[in-house]
């Protein structure tokens, strides 16, 4: 849907990189390159993809279709939606489970995962998210960057100026904007070896995530990997973050995705 030609690069494709037989865990990971919505960075697919394999995941490389090439949001997210869903047809034809199902994402990849995060669908419910310099807030010192900067610009079809439109565009495809309860545990992270500063977006994220989302008991977190509270609390306590951070460990270990 949506395409304007019939070229490469008007096609999205899902490129597998399966575990091998008898090392299969039964899981499977859905692959989100960054690059600016302007490209596809082969190591943050081909290699996290290979590592992913080697660990008994089937791991699936998404080339969603880019705004270098005339596409704007929500194309990408459309073709990431719709790559979560082929995931899940893969796991049943091939006999494994279906639930277990996550994303990973970088840079512009790690925004969509995030977003697929925040999405109420049942068909695009994930056990786990994790996303590498994913942008949550477009509006985090965008006046300092001097507006839009090419990733926006390419995601969104718009010119550097902040205008009262755009502001409005920004904040509606900011994933921090839309976290609610019954979320997927969410992993942000800078970069993989590297914490996050106090005041980076990525940490006001996951604060809003864990305000929001989570606000039910320890043990019901621990047994339910990926379910989220049914209701909001306005603070977060220890005990929701304990859970949380249990709840994360143990989808994770289950996926099982990659050490955060």
């Amino acid at each position: 849907p949506g395409a304007l030609g019939e070229t490469a690069k008007d096609i999205p494709t899902l490129t597998p990189y399966l575990a091998a037989p008898g090392r299969q865990t039964g899981a499977s990971m859905l692959i989100l390159p960054g690059g600016g919505y302007g490209g596809l960075a082969e190591h943050e697919g081909k290699g996290y993809a290979e590592f992913l394999a080697a660990h008994g995941i089937n791991a699936y490389v998404l080339k969603y279709r880019l705004g270098s090439n005339g596409y704007r949001h929500p194309i990408m997210l459309q073709d990431a939606s719709r790559g979560l869903r082929l995931l899940r047809s893969f796991a049943l034809r091939d006999g494994l489970d279906p639930a277990r199902v996550g994303v990973i994402g970088s840079s512009a990849g790690g925004h969509l995962a995030l977003m697929l995060a925040t999405m109420s669908r049942a068909d695009t419910r994930v056990q786990a998210v994790a996303g590498f310099a994913a942008v949550s807030d477009h509006e985090h010192k965008l006046a300092e960057r001097g507006g839009l900067g090419d990733g926006l610009q390419a995601l969104l079809g718009r010119p550097k100026e902040i205008t009262p439109e755009a502001l409005q565009e920004l904040r509606a495809i900011s994933p921090i904007n839309r976290v609610k309860a019954g979320m997927p545990p969410v992993g942000s992270r800078i970069s993989i070896s590297i914490s996050l500063s106090s005041s980076s977006p990525s940490r006001s994220f996951l604060r809003n995530f864990w305000r929001v989302a989570f606000s039910a008991s320890e043990e019901s977190l621990a047994s339910k990997p990926g379910a989220g509270g049914s209701s909001t609390s306005s603070t977060r306590s220890s005990a929701a973050s304990s859970a949380w951070r249990r709840s994360l460990r143990l989808a994770l270990s289950r996926v099982p995705l990659i050490a955060l």
